[in-house]
């Protein structure tokens, strides 16, 4: 029984870990000042966008039910599995990938309740089990906004030569796009087919930096405005645009490399009162029976996770390096 105790113990600290630091992250990527000044700044340049950002939400397919299409619509959480699952061509729905996360709650919970499991077991497992594709699907969206930012100096550099040699930028947006690898090719082909459509090259190029969320392809979209505004040899703009890219690009890698240490300390010293506490519990129980058995020792426990939590954030932030 207290082996049980310790592992629903160790399960539920993890899981309220993991999510209130994923619950962090979310809110500082959306919400955070940097995040809100793009927001701004693209809002203004996107004014006079004859799509609207509610036409463009309808456009959007989550589900083949339209009342339940209109529902995920409002919202925001579904929205961005929505765009999540396009980004990295998921072979399904938005409404299929809550469903598949509901019966990963559901499935497992049942089975670990006929299986007579402690209360505290059974809801951090079946949180835990759930949580896995979320974990799934921002490694993959990591993984691919890594791969853009390594493969954009190449595309502008491209784009310049293309119209050194005589092409219109939207011409060399045309070749760039269906020469680059993926995924940077097709999301410069999409800016392409939206040019191609109607669309102004200012509300293009600010999609497409909206979806490379990146400040290299900020850059890049600015210094298209600024062209399209003032005019100006833009060839040279997008050179001098994709040297800029590829040598913050370099800094990064100089700044991860140098970072690595400590943020190989921060993970050890993260996991260690954990894998330390569980390896006591196995090996002698008795002597650390009292964390849980005496109301000292779980206030103890309550207060050192809290202090744990602080301190494997502040750590991360202190291996954290913004190029």
């Amino acid at each position: 029984m207290s082996l049980r105790f310790i592992f629903s113990l160790f399960s539920f600290t993890i899981f309220f870990v993991g999510m209130a630091y994923a619950l962090y992250s979310f809110w500082k990527m959306r919400y955070g000042r940097m995040r809100a000044r793009i927001d701004k700044r693209l809002a203004v340049i996107s004014s006079a966008d004859p799509m609207t950002p509610l036409q463009k939400n309808n456009a959007a397919v989550l589900s083949n039910n339209a009342h339940l299409n209109a529902l995920l619509l409002k919202v925001r959480v579904a929205r961005y599995f929505h765009d999540s699952i396009l980004k990295l061509n998921w072979s399904m729905r938005c409404d299929q990938f809550i469903l598949l996360l509901i019966l990963l709650v559901v499935i497992p919970a049942y089975i670990l309740e006929k299986l007579d499991a402690p209360f505290l077991l059974v809801i951090s497992i079946s949180f835990i089990i759930a949580f896995l594709p979320i974990i799934v699907m921002w490694i993959k969206l990591g993984q691919r906004q890594a791969k853009l930012e390594r493969q954009l100096p190449e595309i502008l550099d491209f784009i310049s030569r293309a119209m050194q040699a005589g092409h219109t930028f939207i011409g060399s947006l045309q070749l760039a796009s269906s020469e680059a690898q993926e995924p940077i090719g097709s999301e410069f082909q999409r800016a392409f087919q939206e040019i191609n459509f109607g669309r102004s090259v200012q509300h293009a190029m600010a999609d497409l930096s909206t979806r490379i969320n990146c400040a290299e392809m900020r850059y890049f979209a600015v210094a298209v405005f600024i062209n399209q505004e003032i005019g100006g040899n833009l060839s040279s703009l997008i050179k001098g645009v994709a040297s800029l890219t590829r040598e913050r690009l370099k800094s990064k890698m100089i700044l991860h490399a140098l970072t690595s240490e400590a943020r190989a300390s921060a993970w050890i010293l993260s996991a260690l009162p954990f894998v330390v506490g569980l390896a006591m519990a196995l090996i002698r129980p008795e002597f650390v029976s009292v964390l849980w058995k005496e109301p000292a020792g779980r206030s103890m426990v309550g207060y050192g996770l809290v202090l744990m939590f602080f301190g494997i954030g502040w750590m991360q932030r202190m291996a954290k390096i913004r190029a």
